[in-house]
């Protein structure tokens, strides 16, 4: 688990191949929790022009990297879809943004293309 304070970002899960990957978890319905829109209106035109990202610490992928995991991604808690690539792409195509200023902390931003998307299951 990953923590601070009462709050967990994400967690790390092992598949029964053996292989360990890191979830960062957010929540797409909620503001703020959600994919990064760079700026567009909404989530349809940002996810259009390539622009929707998801963000992940900087400081989180070292710690990954340094675990030596492979696969780093994204379970969005309010559709129960998981996003998953690799750590390279997070460290190779990802832009970098610093909201130290604001409270926040060294971020890294890969946009949506990146990710294998499996869908979560409806609820009905």
């Amino acid at each position: 688990m990953n923590k601070n304070g009462r709050r967990t970002f994400g967690a790390y899960y092992t598949n029964a191949d053996g292989t360990t990957f890191y979830m960062a978890y957010r929540n797409s319905s909620k503001r703020f929790q959600g994919i990064f829109l760079q700026g567009e209106p909404d989530i349809s035109t940002a996810i259009r022009k390539g622009k929707a990202c998801w963000a992940i610490d900087e400081a989180d992928l070292i710690n990954c990297r340094a675990r030596g995991i492979k696969f780093v991604g994204v379970l969005d808690r309010g559709t129960g879809d998981r996003y998953l690539t690799t750590i390279d792409k997070w460290f190779s195509d990802s832009a970098v943004y610093n909201y130290a200023s604001r409270g926040g902390s060294l971020q890294r931003y890969l946009p949506l293309q990146y990710f294998r998307r499996q869908v979560g299951k409806s609820k009905v």
